[in-house]
């Protein structure tokens, strides 16, 4: 198996990033509860932290913005 890369980390924050209860809990209800919510944000955190670096700043709606200094 193929180790994931950085672009594969800065996917899956997106989605992570985008995720809304709301638009899934009436198919999986289990995943608009609390519980799931917290691993959810424990996810979110993980990747972030693989996806940023020291110069990257975190926007308000919580997406990396990737400014760098040259």
């Amino acid at each position: 198996m193929d180790n994931l890369t950085k672009k594969d980390f800065e996917v899956i924050f997106d989605v992570l990033n985008v995720y809304d209860p709301n638009d899934i809990s009436h198919v999986y209800p289990e995943m608009g509860e609390g519980e799931f919510m917290s691993q959810l944000n424990s996810a979110w955190r993980k990747v972030l932290d693989i996806v940023s670096e020291p110069n990257d700043v975190i926007t308000e709606n919580y997406s990396v913005d990737m400014r760098r200094k040259n």
